[in-house]
């Protein structure tokens, strides 16, 4: 009898789980965005100030869906870093259970946070102390959302 030697099977190759990329922001688009948001930083700290006077807020957030601050006012201890984590992390969660959500109201014993949508691509944060007067800043934030619409309207894409 004749016997062929058999080569052994080559090991499978390792298979990676690549998810796809994501698509990040290009370099000039955020620069344009970044010099964009710059030349509007009076208009919108007017705005942000004038929520953050509302009675009991204790900060203001203008923050791109990205987790970008564009523009704050801050009186607690509530970093910009930490708003926007929360930004990227909640948009994703809320939009699966309300295509245009208007408001996100979390109140808890030591306070209240509201997120409202500006546009696709921006929101507003305020957080309260305990005791905040919610109908007032809802009404305040509504006033000032179409003047925040015009401003943004023009951010580059």
């Amino acid at each position: 009898p004749v016997v062929e030697p058999v080569a052994p099977e080559p090991a499978p190759a390792p298979v990676e789980d690549v998810a796809p990329a994501a698509t990040a922001p290009s370099g000039a688009g955020m620069a344009e965005r970044q010099a964009y948001y710059e030349s509007k930083a009076e208009e919108l700290g007017k705005l942000t100030g004038t929520l953050a006077r509302t009675r009991g807020v204790t900060s203001i957030f203008l923050v791109s869906r990205d987790g970008t601050t564009i523009d704050s006012v801050v009186k607690d201890d509530v970093t910009e870093e930490r708003i926007g984590e929360l930004v990227k992390e909640s948009f994703e969660f809320l939009v699966a259970y309300a295509k245009n959500p208007a408001y996100w109201v979390l109140e808890c014993t030591g306070g209240i946070f509201v997120m409202q949508a500006l546009d696709d691509r921006h929101v507003l944060i305020a957080v309260g102390q305990a005791g905040a007067n919610f109908g007032a800043l809802r009404y305040t934030m509504d006033k000032t959302k179409a003047k925040f619409a015009t401003i943004l309207d023009n951010v580059p894409r």
